[in-house]
């Protein structure tokens, strides 16, 4: 029986980085995908000749075979990170949850209940949706893709990048948001944790004058501020959360 997969991904790195000027890299990741969604970020926040054209090229190019991958270990590696990657998101619920206040909303839907879903991971923590949930990280100079990566040793790190050739793109780009301004709103036991060194990476300098002055409006209680400010950088990263 032949199998189409389908992979669910948007523009921000933690969502996939699938963008009309980045799509060959994610075909060349995930080469036995057939089809990979196109979101509205995607479609409205690049020029339309160069959406049309990726989307053209898109259609155009074959499916190939699976990549192989070592099951076992990458379950071990997925295993530790996310347990790690939850331990850190606990941190940080309250945080994120009054971020989540001021990020505009797009539609009505339901919060998730519990930490991804699952309430016995960290006390019944609450969290927002995953566009709502990124938007608040990296309004605040803080991208999700820092999270987690602590745990992983060197070796581990080495598998992980053969396993996914994008890893160290993803990770620059979306570094290039980070704003070291952040750790003034971070508990002490997650600032040590974040991994600054694991590429090199351009700062965003009008993003992190931008997210710098949310975390200052945030602080101060400035709400239609921080409101703005959310706005304006998710205009330079062309994707909301």
């Amino acid at each position: 029986i032949e199998i189409y997969p389908i992979l669910g991904v948007g523009t921000a790195p933690f969502r996939g980085n699938f963008r009309p000027d980045n799509w060959r890299e994610m075909v060349r990741n995930y080469p036995s995908v057939q089809t990979l969604t196109v979101q509205s970020a995607f479609k409205f926040d690049f020029p339309e000749g160069q959406v049309r054209e990726a989307l053209v090229d898109l259609k155009e190019t074959g499916r190939g075979g699976a990549m192989y991958i070592d099951e076992q270990k990458s379950r071990q590696i997925i295993e530790k990170s996310s347990k790690e990657y939850s331990d850190q998101i606990g941190l940080i619920a309250p945080l994120v949850n009054s971020i989540a206040d001021h990020i505009p909303a797009r539609r009505k839907r339901k919060l998730h209940i519990g930490l991804f879903g699952y309430s016995r991971s960290v006390d019944e923590v609450q969290l927002p949706r995953a566009i709502t949930f990124c938007s608040a990280l990296y309004s605040i100079g803080l991208p999700p893709e820092m999270l987690g990566l602590s745990c992983l040793s060197e070796r581990e790190l080495e598998f992980f990048r053969d396993a996914d050739t994008a890893f160290d793109d993803d990770l620059r780009d979306a570094m290039q948001y980070f704003n070291p301004a952040v750790k003034r709103l971070l508990p002490a036991e997650l600032t040590g944790k974040l991994r600054e060194d694991l590429v090199e990476f351009s700062p965003n300098e009008r993003h992190i004058d931008l997210t710098g002055r949310t975390i200052d409006a945030f602080v101060h209680g400035k709400r239609e501020e921080v409101r703005s400010l959310v706005v304006e950088s998710a205009w330079i990263r062309r994707f909301l959360g």
